[in-house]
């Protein structure tokens, strides 16, 4: 309850008597309850960190002042040059999960005098980045950007290149040295990487047909933010290959969740599953787009469960006026999902995805069983598939739940089988196949749409 304002003889008031006594306790509480001033001189020109700095084997106290010095302060070009080597430092640490500053760009930082320096002159030094070979270019790219603000406030500022919507980022943004594996398919592989400015880890998908990445673009590009299709933020050339980097899926697919020992296919949660991808599907088909590879493995599920279609790489716009998009021959696609038109003809439209779409409830009701996988040969399997003799889901495929802990999805084996019409134009659209989760959902008394039987 003392007056907090007061000084003994030297000039030294209780945050300095505090500080010589080595008392934490007391300077965190002078600090915090009382607000006491603690940039405050005494008459021998010393301050409450100057007189900690002096005490010996004080760490704790030395930092705890230097980082109340800079917490939430706006720190300027002249504002900075008043600080000491000690108050960089800490300055930088206690801004690195904003800038994301390595701490060993921080380390290097403090090592130097910087006294009076310009941070931004000393981080684009050449010889700086000879002296410290352990930090990468996008380490470097990162503390410029992070300085620039400070020590070039009016200087103008070089807009990103863009592709359409999506951003085009520098090999030297993505952090490869530090990069996970979340897994391989067949066209490529996927790897959680860390990119200088992005908030958090993201996807970077990884080609082994760099060509067609390129193709998919177009549609990509076209692509708008909806609930129900993966985020592509933007792309990044590595070893003259497109790679796209999207938001990152922490749950995974679909095709790995069902394959978990407690998932359980009922109607719920499989008709669950279905709105989400119908709706995402629908977005894609009023963008003009086919997406060509929807399968379980390409559903990804948010944190917060929300259900998005990925995996655009073979993706396509289809051109003008057309009804449909025409594959070519060399070009490696997912035969077992594909519609009977699609095998046969190589035209991909609407109604193939929603064969596809068909295919991938199969996969969710069957907790993860690949198409087909009580037949041998694909080779033998393929005919019978375009001549409509061979049917995924059949009069007997009920009988595999019996003995189950859980009823039979009845609900989504009915549109699974209308998905899957061999008669293309008897297939509903997405639009209608949202329409039969909803009544099968108890969310419409019935399904409304004539164009529909």
């Amino acid at each position: 309850k003392a007056d907090v304002k007061t000084a003994d003889c030297n000039g030294h008031g209780p945050l300095h008597l505090a500080c010589l006594k080595r008392d934490l306790d007391m300077v965190k509480c002078l600090v915090e309850s009382c607000k006491v001033n603690i940039e405050a001189v005494s008459k021998q020109g010393k301050t409450a960190l100057s007189l900690a700095r002096e005490v010996k084997q004080e760490d704790d106290l030395v930092s705890y002042l230097e980082g109340a010095i800079v917490k939430d302060k706006k720190i300027t070009e002249s504002r900075l040059y008043t600080f000491d080597n000690g108050l960089v430092r800490t300055w930088l640490l206690a801004t690195q999960t904003k800038s994301r500053i390595e701490s060993s760009v921080i380390q290097m930082l403090y090592a130097e005098k910087v006294d009076g320096q310009n941070l931004l002159s000393l981080a684009r030094d050449p010889k700086m980045k000879g002296a410290f070979p352990d930090l990468n270019s996008a380490q470097w790219m990162n503390i410029c950007r992070f300085l620039e603000p400070i020590f070039e406030p009016n200087a103008p500022k070089i807009p990103r290149p863009t592709f359409g919507r999506l951003k085009v980022f520098a090999r030297e943004e993505v952090n490869l040295e530090d990069a996970k594996e979340l897994g391989r398919g067949a066209y490529g592989f996927a790897l959680l990487v860390k990119v200088v400015s992005l908030p958090g880890p993201v996807v970077l998908k990884r080609n082994y047909y760099p060509n067609i990445s390129l193709k998919s673009l177009n549609a990509i590009q076209k692509m708008d933010k909806h609930q129900n299709i993966l985020h592509i933020i933007g792309m990044v050339t590595l070893d003259n290959d497109i790679c796209l980097i999207s938001e990152y899926c922490a749950k995974g697919s679909l095709f790995h969740l069902s394959r978990k020992n407690d998932f359980e296919p009922s109607d719920e949660v499989l008709l669950s599953y279905a709105n989400a991808i119908a709706n995402g599907l629908m977005h894609l088909h009023s963008k003009e787009i086919v997406h060509r590879d929807l399968r379980a493995d390409n559903i990804l599920v948010h944190s917060d469960n929300r259900v998005v279609i990925g995996d655009y790489g073979l993706s396509r716009k289809l051109p003008p006026k057309g009804k449909y998009y025409k594959g070519v021959n060399d070009q490696p696609i997912p035969e077992h999902w594909m519609a009977p038109e699609c095998l046969r003809d190589k035209k991909y439209t609407f109604k193939g995805d929603i064969w596809s779409l068909g295919v991938t409830l199969y996969e969710l009701m069957t907790c993860g069983r690949s198409p087909y996988a009580d037949l041998d040969d694909w080779n033998q399997i393929r005919p019978g598939v375009i001549n409509g003799s061979i049917r995924l889901i059949d009069k007997r495929f009920g009988d595999m739940f019996k003995g189950k802990s859980f009823p039979v999805p009845s609900k989504m084996i009915d549109i699974a089988k209308k998905c899957l019409d061999f008669d293309e134009k008897r297939r509903p659209d997405a639009g209608q196949v949202l329409g039969l989760v909803e009544v099968a959902r108890g969310l419409r008394r019935k399904y409304d749409d004539d164009s529909y039987n």
